[in-house]
């Protein structure tokens, strides 16, 4: 596994597992954002084979362990006249940030293209005034997406676990799909693959990483309950 502690040295080992067919896990922070920033660091979030897990839509989790968090996820929003909120990736993983850009623009409604606000993480301007002032949240492997989702502010992932969730890319947006979906579902999802110190030594992390990222067989209703022991 990598720890994300260096994304160039990340990536670096992520290029190289995946060139030599070596299975690969990463390791990062877990993904609730800025507000949670205590709660976050007792957390760990496993990606098998990427930065980020893949959603399955074939299992209900136990909700339970998302609402440890106290996160109240706010009414979808609808800000018709709101930017276009982009923000790109961090260089070092392998994507070329004008490229991405230019992507999404080609991709949009021209009407929509005057509305582009990019925003590079560590930029001084608030991350939350940024989205509450967003019609959409571009990104990729973003746990920034996650914060978006959480205030209300439809998503785009070009590729991560909300792309796998939503199954929408950035042709929908100025779509009326972009604010339905069980969001609760994703939340409890993602908090099923973030663990503490504890449950990664006592190999509880693993044994649920696993099979909800590495294992494709389909899951049973007894198999459910089980694994949310």
């Amino acid at each position: 596994y990598a720890a994300m502690n260096s994304v160039a040295t990340f990536c670096s080992i992520w290029a190289a597992c995946a060139k030599a067919g070596v299975e690969f896990w990463a390791v990062d922070n877990g993904h609730f954002g800025s507000a949670q920033k205590i709660m976050r660091r007792r957390y760990f979030r496993f990606g098998h084979g990427r930065p980020l897990p893949r959603f399955r839509k074939d299992v209900e989790l136990d909700g339970s362990r998302f609402e440890r968090f106290r996160i109240v996820p706010a009414p979808w929003s609808r800000n018709d006249s709101g930017s276009v909120l982009l923000c790109p990736p961090v260089k070092s993983y392998g994507l070329v940030e004008a490229a991405w850009i230019d992507g999404i623009r080609q991709a949009i409604s021209p009407s929509l293209r005057d509305r582009i606000v990019i925003r590079h993480k560590g930029d001084p301007f608030p991350l939350m005034k940024a989205i509450r002032g967003a019609s959409v949240v571009v990104s990729r492997f973003s746990r920034v997406a996650l914060e978006a989702l959480a205030a209300g502010v439809p998503v785009i992932e070009t590729e991560g676990m909300i792309r796998d969730w939503n199954g929408l890319g950035p042709e929908a947006i100025g779509r009326a799909e972009l604010s339905v979906g069980d969001r609760f579902s994703l939340f409890r999802f993602a908090s099923w693959t973030q663990f503490t110190l504890a449950e990664i030594e006592s190999g509880f992390a693993w044994r649920v990483s696993f099979r909800l990222q590495a294992d494709p067989r389909p899951f049973l209703a007894k198999e459910r309950v089980e694994l949310c022991r």
